[in-house]
């Protein structure tokens, strides 16, 4: 998903909102996400901003191949396996319990 939102403005107007630290397992992803939402969507503020890391990693996610076609039927696909994974995660925190 990450990738999409790098990618695509349209992609990160539908779904930037929605998304949560739990569809993201590693603290860079989250950060990344982070920062796009203070650059309003803007992957080229956040890769041009002062954490080389940071930006690096969003300008490599805008140039890494995607495992499907994009477009907004592939977007909803990614969105949909994520839900599944946080509905997977909830659920097995609530049968710990």
């Amino acid at each position: 998903m990450l990738k999409l939102l790098v990618r695509d403005r349209a992609v990160y107007d539908e779904y930037g909102a929605r998304l949560t630290d739990e569809h993201f397992r590693s603290a860079s992803a989250r950060k990344a996400v982070s920062a796009l939402r203070e650059a309003g969507g803007e992957a080229s503020v956040v890769a041009a901003g002062d954490d080389e890391k940071l930006g690096a990693l969003l300008s490599s996610l805008a140039v890494e191949p995607l495992d499907g076609e994009g477009g907004p039927d592939y977007a909803l696909s990614v969105w949909s396996r994520l839900q599944e994974f946080v509905l997977k995660q909830q659920s097995d925190a609530m049968r710990m319990q």
